[in-house]
């Protein structure tokens, strides 16, 4: 009788459980999607400021000899989300070339943006639009 009321309990226990870790993902859920709907007007922002960048501009960065820490934070931050871990100024410079030589071919870089907005919705589990 003992060893019934026993797994009884642990029955209870173990239906409490799910339900608790479920509030406290439903928390965090609602305390991510406040953080997203903060974050993606800038990033909207960005994008409409990436399709602004001159190549001239792209070719001044890259002929600095160190560039200004603003500069070095941006593109650190670019090459980290980009899962490039190699933040030297050697490093940032390739890649502000190859960023250069997909801004010449326009089109090309429109579909990559809109290749990433699909992927960036669906990862968000949202519409694209």
């Amino acid at each position: 009788m003992q060893n019934a009321s026993d797994q009884k309990n642990e029955m209870e226990e173990l239906k409490r459980k799910p339900a608790e870790e479920d509030k406290v993902l439903q928390t965090r859920k609602k305390a991510i999607d406040r953080e997203l709907a903060e974050v993606e007007p800038l990033v909207r922002a960005a994008k409409s400021a990436v399709g602004n960048i001159k190549t001239e501009s792209l070719s001044e960065i890259r002929s600095l000899r160190a560039p200004p820490d603003t500069i070095r934070d941006i593109l650190e931050g670019v090459l980290r989300l980009m899962g490039i871990f190699d933040t030297s100024w050697v490093s940032m410079k390739r890649w502000v070339f190859a960023v250069k030589s997909y801004l010449r071919e326009s089109q090309r870089y429109i579909e990559i943006c809109r290749c990433i907005r699909f992927i960036a919705c669906k990862f968000y589990h949202r519409e694209y639009n």
